[in-house]
Order: structure tokens, then sequence, then C-alpha cells
């Protein structure tokens, strides 16, 4: 596997800018996903294999411990056209853009409609790769300086149809996580952050996959060995795998001469397929960091 330097170029998107670039990209990479009319800028698309609705809504919450602002994402059997909203039987993620931790009193800065709007149309650094086969967004909040309040997030949207599956289990294609870097409240609270939705199998706080091992740089090549993620029906208990991911990947950054920006190729079986590594810091660029591989095409 080779691994050379390339110049990429982040775009910088609103909450309400992505969810509507999202649901375009969508619609004109799978022509299995179809509009709905929606409103209050949000957007919610039908999806005719599993006929399900996805719906994607810039969202804000506050309460006495914890304020948030993002993307809702709800996914229903049902949809009505009037409340724009979702029926039926309903999961809910939320990708959280920024949060803040408060005790005693209503988060700073989260706390007010005017201060909402603010946050929702600040412009956020992003990456995004969008094919027939789904999504995946690289975000990042550069403004918050608190350490605890920083957030950098990937978002995964898969599309695994049962050929590509273990064994057909009934389910969705549909796999959707969310990997972050930044304090999150306990989902538990408002049942909103969690990072991991299938319908209708799972949506809850444990991860729905897990990895072997972080790809890592030969030391006497230097090529890069990868262990792309599996799936699972059993989130926790990592028994009964699914599918396989090979939309993203994450790296060993102290154990890797791949370096964010830098492109990776890799033949798999003759298919090339390139991915570009992207890093996972604060927003302050302290703290943790890990690298993550999601995918990139050459225009």
């Amino acid at each position: 596997m080779m691994v050379f330097k390339m110049t990429i170029v982040s775009k910088s998107l609103s909450i309400v800018e992505l969810v509507q670039e999202m649901a375009d990209a969508l619609l004109a990479a799978n022509s299995d996903f179809s509009d709905i009319t929606s409103g209050f800028g949000d957007r919610c698309l039908y999806y005719t294999p599993d006929s399900l609705y996805i719906h994607f809504k810039p969202d804000w919450e506050y309460g006495l411990y914890f304020g948030f602002v993002g993307i809702r994402i709800n996914v229903s059997t049902g949809w009505d056209g009037v409340l724009y909203e979702p029926t039926g039987t309903v999961y809910t993620m939320y990708i959280v853009v920024t949060a803040h931790a408060a005790y005693n009193a209503n988060p700073t800065n989260l706390d007010s409609e005017a201060e909402r709007d603010i946050w929702w149309n600040k412009k956020y650094q992003c990456i995004y790769y969008i094919d027939a086969g789904g999504l995946n967004l690289w975000y990042r909040n550069p403004y918050i300086t608190n350490v605890d309040d920083s957030r950098t997030i990937l978002f995964n949207l898969e599309i695994i149809p049962v050929a590509d599956r273990e064994y057909s289990d009934g389910f969705s294609d549909i796999f959707m996580s969310v990997i972050d870097y930044g304090t999150a409240f306990n989902a538990s609270e408002e049942d909103k952050d969690y990072p991991s939705l299938r319908p209708f199998n799972y949506v809850g706080s444990a991860n729905m996959w897990q990895y072997t091992t972080k790809a890592y740089s030969s030391a006497g090549t230097g090529e890069l060995y990868i262990d792309f993620p599996w799936y699972y029906n059993d989130p926790g208990t990592f028994l009964d795998p699914i599918a396989q991911t090979k939309r993203w990947f994450v790296v060993d950054e102290a154990n890797t001469d791949a370096l964010p920006l830098d492109v990776v190729v890799w033949d798999d079986n003759g298919t090339t397929r390139s991915y570009l590594i992207v890093d996972m810091l604060t927003a302050t660029e302290t703290g943790p960091n890990y690298f993550i591989g999601i995918p990139f095409e050459v225009v």
C-alpha cells in the first residue's frame, strides 16, 4: 500500500447548510432515496428498499445540567407531512456539534433561541464523502476554547445490502455511527447522544462496531496494514458479526507514517480504493488524538 501527499481543501458549512447539502448529495448519489417535502430547515428522505424515512434536523436543547447544538437524525416507518415529524416506529440519534456541561445553572451561550441561531449559522470545518454506498462526514467545531467542550465528529451512514452481510438478518440496510472527541452528556438524560443506530435492531450508547487492531505502518516496508471494523447485531457482547465496513478505519497514530490529509491507496482485489486520513483533535488541539481513514476520490 502506498501513501502519498495531496492538498485537500476543507469546506466550511453551517449546521443549516450541512443538512441541506447532505440530503441533496445523498439524493444525487443513490436513486433509492427520494425527497420528502419538509420544513423549518430540516430534510426528510425516503429510502425505498426498507420503506424508511430518514429525517435530518438542525436541533438545540438545553437544561439544568447540559446544553447542545447539532443535527438530530430520526429514522422512522412513517412521516407526518403536516407537522413535519416522524411517526410509527422511530429511532433517534444525534450529531452533537457543540455541547456545554453546566451544574445548577443553564449552560452559557446555549440558553436562548438567539444564541441557538448563532451556533446554527456559524461555519464549521467539514470534509465529507458521499456515494451510492453512503456518507462519511468529518466535522469540527473550531470555536470552543475550553477543552472539555470541544468536539470533532465523524458521522458514518453506511448502506450494506443483504448480499454484503454475513446472513439475512431481517433488519435494515442502514448502519449509522458517530465517533467523536469532546465531552458528551449522559445519553440517558435526553436519549439523543447515541453513537449507534440500525433500524430496527439497535439504537443506544454502545458502539455497534469493533476492530481487532488499529491500522499501522510496517516497520520493514512502511506499508499501511488496515483492519476494517465489523458491525455487530449485539453491541457490547460482540458475538454476532453481521457486516464489515470498507468505508472507514481507525489508525494507530503512534505507529504509522500516514498523517492527516495524506491519501492512502489500497488495491482491493483489483479495485483501487483511496482513503483520506483525518485527525480527531480537540478544537484547542490538546488532549488525546487519533486518526481515521475515510473514503476519498480524486475528481
